[in-house]
Protein backbone atom coordinates (compact mmCIF):
# COMPACT_ATOMS: atom_id res chain seq x y z
CA UNK A 1 0.00 0.00 0.00
CA UNK A 2 1.24 3.44 -0.90
CA UNK A 3 0.63 7.08 -0.92
CA UNK A 4 1.51 9.36 -2.99
CA UNK A 5 2.37 13.07 -2.49
CA UNK A 6 2.06 16.02 -4.81
CA UNK A 7 4.83 18.68 -3.50
CA UNK A 8 7.27 15.77 -4.85
CA UNK A 9 5.21 14.18 -7.04
CA UNK A 10 6.96 10.86 -5.69
CA UNK A 11 5.83 7.90 -3.55
CA UNK A 12 6.42 9.00 0.38
CA UNK A 13 5.10 5.96 2.16
CA UNK A 14 5.04 2.55 1.62
CA UNK A 15 3.53 -0.80 3.92
CA UNK A 16 4.21 -4.32 2.95
CA UNK A 17 1.62 -6.85 3.28
CA UNK A 18 3.92 -8.91 4.28
CA UNK A 19 1.43 -11.63 6.10
CA UNK A 20 -1.87 -12.75 5.31
CA UNK A 21 -4.81 -10.67 6.65
CA UNK A 22 -8.13 -12.21 6.73
CA UNK A 23 -11.44 -11.27 8.46
CA UNK A 24 -14.71 -13.01 8.33
CA UNK A 25 -16.39 -9.20 7.47
CA UNK A 26 -14.39 -8.79 4.50
CA UNK A 27 -12.64 -5.43 5.57
CA UNK A 28 -9.66 -4.62 7.22
CA UNK A 29 -8.13 -0.77 7.94
CA UNK A 30 -4.77 1.15 8.05
CA UNK A 31 -5.21 3.96 9.96
CA UNK A 32 -4.41 6.39 12.60
CA UNK A 33 -5.49 4.80 16.27
CA UNK A 34 -8.81 4.16 17.51
CA UNK A 35 -10.99 3.91 20.57
CA UNK A 36 -13.16 1.65 18.97
CA UNK A 37 -12.15 -2.12 20.38
CA UNK A 38 -13.22 -3.57 16.58
CA UNK A 39 -10.12 -1.66 15.22
CA UNK A 40 -7.52 -3.67 17.57
CA UNK A 41 -6.14 -5.81 15.01
CA UNK A 42 -5.91 -3.59 12.08
CA UNK A 43 -3.07 -1.76 11.23
CA UNK A 44 -2.50 1.78 12.90
CA UNK A 45 -0.46 4.64 11.31
CA UNK A 46 0.32 7.91 12.95
CA UNK A 47 -2.28 10.97 13.50
CA UNK A 48 -2.26 13.19 10.46
CA UNK A 49 -0.57 10.59 8.26
CA UNK A 50 -3.00 11.42 5.30
CA UNK A 51 -3.00 14.96 4.47
CA UNK A 52 -6.18 16.66 3.26
CA UNK A 53 -4.47 17.92 -0.08
CA UNK A 54 -4.26 16.29 -2.92
CA UNK A 55 -2.72 12.79 -3.47
CA UNK A 56 -2.80 9.19 -4.41
CA UNK A 57 -3.41 6.25 -2.08
CA UNK A 58 -2.50 3.12 -4.63
CA UNK A 59 -2.39 -1.09 -3.98
CA UNK A 60 0.18 -2.53 -5.77
CA UNK A 61 0.29 -6.34 -6.08
CA UNK A 62 4.42 -6.94 -5.87
CA UNK A 63 6.67 -9.78 -4.33
CA UNK A 64 9.59 -7.39 -3.86
CA UNK A 65 9.10 -4.43 -1.54
CA UNK A 66 12.68 -2.68 -3.30
CA UNK A 67 10.70 -2.28 -6.42
CA UNK A 68 9.06 0.79 -4.66
CA UNK A 69 10.90 2.80 -2.58
CA UNK A 70 9.86 6.12 -1.72
CA UNK A 71 10.78 9.42 -3.68
CA UNK A 72 9.64 7.22 -6.88
CA UNK A 73 7.62 8.48 -9.39
CA UNK A 74 4.27 6.84 -9.78
CA UNK A 75 4.01 3.66 -12.26
CA UNK A 76 1.36 1.61 -13.28
CA UNK A 77 3.59 -1.41 -12.97
CA UNK A 78 1.69 -3.74 -10.37
CA UNK A 79 -1.48 -1.11 -9.83
CA UNK A 80 -3.95 -3.33 -8.78
CA UNK A 81 -6.20 0.11 -7.49
CA UNK A 82 -5.88 3.44 -6.54
CA UNK A 83 -7.66 6.63 -5.30
CA UNK A 84 -6.74 9.72 -6.86
CA UNK A 85 -7.97 12.88 -4.97
CA UNK A 86 -7.38 16.73 -4.66
CA UNK A 87 -9.42 20.18 -5.82
CA UNK A 88 -10.49 20.63 -9.24
CA UNK A 89 -7.50 23.40 -9.71
CA UNK A 90 -5.11 20.87 -7.63
CA UNK A 91 -2.16 19.90 -8.86
CA UNK A 92 -3.31 16.23 -8.63
CA UNK A 93 -4.38 16.14 -12.31
CA UNK A 94 -0.68 15.42 -12.68
CA UNK A 95 -0.96 11.81 -11.30
CA UNK A 96 -3.93 11.54 -13.25
CA UNK A 97 -2.21 12.21 -17.05
CA UNK A 98 0.81 9.99 -15.40
CA UNK A 99 -1.69 6.87 -13.73
CA UNK A 100 -5.04 7.35 -15.43
CA UNK A 101 -4.96 9.09 -18.24
CA UNK A 102 -8.66 10.70 -19.58
CA UNK A 103 -9.68 10.36 -15.89
CA UNK A 104 -11.02 13.17 -13.53
CA UNK A 105 -9.61 13.53 -10.10
CA UNK A 106 -11.90 12.75 -7.04
CA UNK A 107 -12.93 16.01 -6.16
CA UNK A 108 -12.50 16.85 -2.23
CA UNK A 109 -13.81 19.97 -2.68
CA UNK A 110 -16.90 19.22 -0.63
CA UNK A 111 -15.40 17.40 1.97
CA UNK A 112 -12.89 20.52 2.78
CA UNK A 113 -15.78 22.34 2.91
CA UNK A 114 -17.43 20.52 5.34
CA UNK A 115 -17.45 21.06 9.53
CA UNK A 116 -18.02 17.42 9.49
CA UNK A 117 -16.00 13.91 9.21
CA UNK A 118 -15.86 12.85 5.90
CA UNK A 119 -14.37 9.94 3.75
CA UNK A 120 -13.93 9.61 -0.12
CA UNK A 121 -16.49 5.76 -0.75
CA UNK A 122 -16.23 3.76 -3.49
CA UNK A 123 -20.26 3.76 -4.38
CA UNK A 124 -20.15 1.88 -7.48
CA UNK A 125 -18.95 -1.86 -7.70
CA UNK A 126 -16.63 -3.34 -8.62
CA UNK A 127 -14.46 -2.00 -11.40
CA UNK A 128 -11.10 -0.78 -10.21
CA UNK A 129 -9.08 2.18 -10.68
CA UNK A 130 -12.40 4.34 -12.15
CA UNK A 131 -12.05 7.21 -9.94
CA UNK A 132 -16.00 7.97 -11.29
CA UNK A 133 -16.92 5.32 -8.87
CA UNK A 134 -15.93 7.48 -5.91
CA UNK A 135 -17.96 9.48 -3.80
CA UNK A 136 -17.53 12.25 -0.62
CA UNK A 137 -19.40 11.02 2.49
CA UNK A 138 -19.71 10.13 6.24
CA UNK A 139 -17.11 7.29 7.80
CA UNK A 140 -18.22 3.89 8.02
CA UNK A 141 -15.07 2.03 9.40
CA UNK A 142 -15.43 -1.71 8.99
CA UNK A 143 -19.51 -1.07 7.85
CA UNK A 144 -20.71 -0.92 4.05
CA UNK A 145 -20.39 2.48 2.60
CA UNK A 146 -22.84 5.32 3.27
CA UNK A 147 -23.25 6.24 -0.71
CA UNK A 148 -26.41 8.15 -0.25
CA UNK A 149 -26.52 11.07 -1.87
CA UNK A 150 -24.80 14.60 -0.86
CA UNK A 151 -25.13 17.49 -1.40
CA UNK A 152 -22.17 19.92 -1.93
CA UNK A 153 -23.45 21.96 1.87
CA UNK A 154 -24.67 19.03 3.12
CA UNK A 155 -21.77 17.02 5.28
CA UNK A 156 -22.69 20.02 8.18
CA UNK A 157 -25.80 18.80 8.97
CA UNK A 158 -25.14 15.10 9.12
CA UNK A 159 -24.60 15.31 12.40
CA UNK A 160 -28.46 15.53 12.40
CA UNK A 161 -31.09 12.26 13.17
CA UNK A 162 -34.04 11.21 11.18
CA UNK A 163 -36.79 8.83 12.32
CA UNK A 164 -35.45 5.70 10.30
CA UNK A 165 -38.42 3.15 10.92
CA UNK A 166 -41.02 2.91 12.99
CA UNK A 167 -43.23 -0.20 14.12
CA UNK A 168 -46.67 -0.05 15.27
CA UNK A 169 -48.62 -1.67 17.79
CA UNK A 170 -50.46 -4.40 15.70
CA UNK A 171 -48.40 -7.05 17.71
CA UNK A 172 -46.72 -6.99 20.97
CA UNK A 173 -43.61 -5.46 19.73
CA UNK A 174 -43.30 -2.13 18.56
CA UNK A 175 -40.47 0.53 18.09
CA UNK A 176 -38.53 4.06 16.93
CA UNK A 177 -35.73 3.66 15.44
CA UNK A 178 -33.54 6.88 14.50
CA UNK A 179 -30.78 7.09 12.01
CA UNK A 180 -27.61 9.48 12.57
CA UNK A 181 -23.93 9.20 12.24
CA UNK A 182 -21.98 6.81 14.64
CA UNK A 183 -21.98 7.20 18.06
CA UNK A 184 -23.36 10.57 18.27
CA UNK A 185 -24.93 11.42 21.09
CA UNK A 186 -28.73 12.37 21.45
CA UNK A 187 -28.96 14.72 24.14
CA UNK A 188 -30.87 17.33 23.50
CA UNK A 189 -33.62 15.69 22.05
CA UNK A 190 -36.89 14.30 22.40
CA UNK A 191 -39.25 12.12 20.75
CA UNK A 192 -43.28 12.38 20.90
CA UNK A 193 -46.31 10.98 20.04
CA UNK A 194 -48.85 12.71 18.69
CA UNK A 195 -52.40 11.39 18.71
CA UNK A 196 -55.27 11.85 15.73
CA UNK A 197 -55.94 15.37 17.54
CA UNK A 198 -52.27 16.61 18.30
CA UNK A 199 -52.15 16.18 21.64
CA UNK A 200 -49.13 14.69 23.02
CA UNK A 201 -49.58 10.73 24.08
CA UNK A 202 -46.11 9.90 25.03
CA UNK A 203 -42.88 11.32 25.80
CA UNK A 204 -39.65 9.71 25.54
CA UNK A 205 -36.28 11.75 26.79
CA UNK A 206 -32.76 10.80 25.16
CA UNK A 207 -30.13 12.28 27.84
CA UNK A 208 -27.06 10.02 27.81
CA UNK A 209 -28.72 8.49 24.47
CA UNK A 210 -26.27 8.04 21.44
CA UNK A 211 -26.30 6.02 18.00
CA UNK A 212 -24.31 2.50 17.53
CA UNK A 213 -21.74 1.47 15.78
CA UNK A 214 -24.09 1.35 13.06
CA UNK A 215 -26.10 5.04 13.17
CA UNK A 216 -28.54 3.62 14.97
CA UNK A 217 -30.53 4.17 18.41
CA UNK A 218 -33.76 2.23 19.15
CA UNK A 219 -36.96 3.42 21.89
CA UNK A 220 -38.84 0.56 21.82
CA UNK A 221 -40.78 -2.54 24.23
CA UNK A 222 -38.44 -4.56 26.78
CA UNK A 223 -39.31 -7.43 25.10
CA UNK A 224 -37.77 -6.27 21.81
CA UNK A 225 -34.91 -8.48 20.77
CA UNK A 226 -32.46 -7.20 20.17
CA UNK A 227 -32.66 -5.23 23.47
CA UNK A 228 -33.19 -1.76 22.27
CA UNK A 229 -31.37 1.45 23.41
CA UNK A 230 -34.11 3.29 25.36
CA UNK A 231 -36.91 1.02 26.64
CA UNK A 232 -40.96 2.86 27.01
CA UNK A 233 -41.54 3.03 30.13
CA UNK A 234 -44.57 4.40 32.72
CA UNK A 235 -47.27 2.79 29.90
CA UNK A 236 -49.55 0.32 30.46
CA UNK A 237 -50.91 -0.09 26.80
CA UNK A 238 -49.69 0.48 23.14
CA UNK A 239 -47.25 3.54 22.56
CA UNK A 240 -47.35 3.45 18.96
CA UNK A 241 -51.21 2.51 18.47
CA UNK A 242 -52.77 1.79 14.96
CA UNK A 243 -54.74 4.69 13.56
CA UNK A 244 -53.56 7.99 12.95
CA UNK A 245 -51.02 9.70 14.47
CA UNK A 246 -47.53 11.18 14.62
CA UNK A 247 -43.94 10.28 15.62
CA UNK A 248 -41.89 13.71 16.01
CA UNK A 249 -38.37 13.99 16.77
CA UNK A 250 -37.71 17.14 18.40
CA UNK A 251 -34.73 19.68 19.79
CA UNK A 252 -35.85 19.62 23.71
CA UNK A 253 -36.66 18.19 27.27
CA UNK A 254 -39.62 16.23 28.28
CA UNK A 255 -41.31 18.95 29.90
CA UNK A 256 -42.23 20.92 26.67
CA UNK A 257 -44.57 17.56 26.18
CA UNK A 258 -46.81 16.89 29.01
CA UNK A 259 -49.32 14.57 28.26
CA UNK A 260 -52.03 16.22 26.08
CA UNK A 261 -49.76 19.58 24.63
CA UNK A 262 -50.81 20.64 21.04
CA UNK A 263 -48.49 19.38 18.76
CA UNK A 264 -45.99 22.05 17.17
CA UNK A 265 -43.85 22.77 14.36
CA UNK A 266 -40.97 24.71 16.77
CA UNK A 267 -37.81 22.90 17.20
CA UNK A 268 -38.80 19.86 14.57
CA UNK A 269 -35.41 17.57 13.62
CA UNK A 270 -37.86 14.87 11.77
CA UNK A 271 -41.42 13.82 11.55
CA UNK A 272 -43.90 11.06 10.38
CA UNK A 273 -47.36 11.45 9.89
CA UNK A 274 -49.14 7.93 9.88
CA UNK A 275 -52.97 6.59 9.20
CA UNK A 276 -54.55 3.32 8.37
CA UNK A 277 -57.81 5.46 7.18
CA UNK A 278 -57.59 6.92 3.43
CA UNK A 279 -59.99 9.34 3.93
CA UNK A 280 -57.25 10.85 6.21
CA UNK A 281 -54.31 10.79 4.60
CA UNK A 282 -54.79 14.86 4.58
CA UNK A 283 -55.31 15.99 8.25
CA UNK A 284 -54.31 18.48 10.71
CA UNK A 285 -51.03 16.40 11.89
CA UNK A 286 -49.94 16.70 8.56
CA UNK A 287 -50.73 20.34 7.65
CA UNK A 288 -48.44 21.50 10.66
CA UNK A 289 -45.69 18.46 11.45
CA UNK A 290 -45.19 17.51 7.94
CA UNK A 291 -46.49 20.42 5.27
CA UNK A 292 -44.10 19.20 2.76
CA UNK A 293 -44.31 15.72 2.85
CA UNK A 294 -47.47 13.00 2.58
CA UNK A 295 -49.14 10.96 5.22
CA UNK A 296 -48.01 7.20 5.31
CA UNK A 297 -50.89 5.04 4.56
CA UNK A 298 -50.59 2.15 6.89
CA UNK A 299 -52.88 -0.84 5.66
CA UNK A 300 -52.14 -3.21 7.61
CA UNK A 301 -50.59 -5.54 5.09
CA UNK A 302 -47.07 -4.81 6.33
Amino acid sequence: MYEFGLKKKSLIFNLPFSHIFHFSDGYFIIGNPMTSATLQDHFALPPGFIDEGAGAIALYKSHNIGSYSPGMAPTIAGLIDIAIYGTRASAANRLMRALLPGQRQIDISKGLSSCCDWTINRCSCCETKQMSNFEIGVPTPLLPNNCSPVAPDALSALSEFIINEIKLSNSSIEFIELKGSINAPLDGHIVVVFTERGRSSYTVSLVETKTDRNGLAVIGAPNLLPPPTVTFSGRSGPVLSEGTGAVVLYRGVVEDFSLGTQMTSDDIVDAIVFTNDQTKLDNELKTVLTPDSPSFYADNSW
